[in-house]
């Protein structure tokens, strides 16, 4: 079975600048999981303000 690895735009844990297009490859499913924590957080982060 195959899954086509789509690009991502996000940015390093380790120093903040994006993530080089090599390594910025992920499978549809982790690409929604990433941005839906994404906006979890953001939402939360406005919360606590």
């Amino acid at each position: 079975m195959f899954t086509p690895l789509i690009p991502i735009d996000i940015d390093s844990i380790y120093d903040g600048k994006p993530l080089p297009k090599r390594m910025a490859l992920c499978t549809p499913d982790m690409y929604a999981a990433i941005f839906a924590t994404k906006t979890d957080l953001k939402a939360i982060e406005m919360i606590s303000y």
